[in-house]
């Protein structure tokens, strides 16, 4: 009994791996779920001439732009249908921040604005998220006229 009555040539399905080349498909894969997930070479161990600075940006990058933006949502999601729903409004959910910080930049930043006083120690205090201080004057921007340092307290006439 034919099925085919024009004749039937068998082909040899068999390929060799040059044929599917597959090394090229892996890298091709990896490159596509490497952006997918908006993951650097760096971080994979995959560039040329890597130093602390660039990994440490890159680092940074993903951190800050990838996976704090989404734990953000989650914790978004959880605190409005978990929460708040079971326990009361006043009750959020919140994750640590994962990019790392620079320290430098943030105590320069709290110094400047007790400096030239556009931050009062309260909102320092709250932007690091501390208990709010209840101490007089820790609202106030403006730093006590009469506030000397042991240093500058001006000496007693001797006469």
């Amino acid at each position: 009994m034919a099925l085919f009555e024009q004749g039937l040539k068998p082909v040899s399905a068999m390929h060799t791996i040059k044929d599917m080349e597959i090394t090229g498909q892996r890298n091709l894969t990896k490159q596509e779920i490497m952006a997918a997930f908006q993951v650097s070479k760096v971080l994979m161990g995959e560039a040329e001439s890597i130093n602390r600075a660039n990994a440490d940006t890159a680092i940074y990058q993903f951190t800050s732009g990838v996976v704090d933006p989404v734990l953000n949502y989650v914790d978004e999601v959880f605190t409005k249908e978990l929460a708040q729903p079971d326990f009361h409004e006043d009750y959020y959910i919140r994750h640590d921040i994962l990019a790392p910080r620079d320290e430098d930049a943030v105590l320069k930043y709290y110094e400047n604005g007790r400096k030239y006083n556009w931050l009062s120690p309260n909102q320092i205090i709250e932007m690091e998220g501390l208990p709010i201080s209840t101490e007089e004057g820790a609202d106030s921007i403006f730093a006590k006229i009469n506030s000397t340092s042991k240093e500058e307290k001006p000496k007693e006439d001797e006469a």
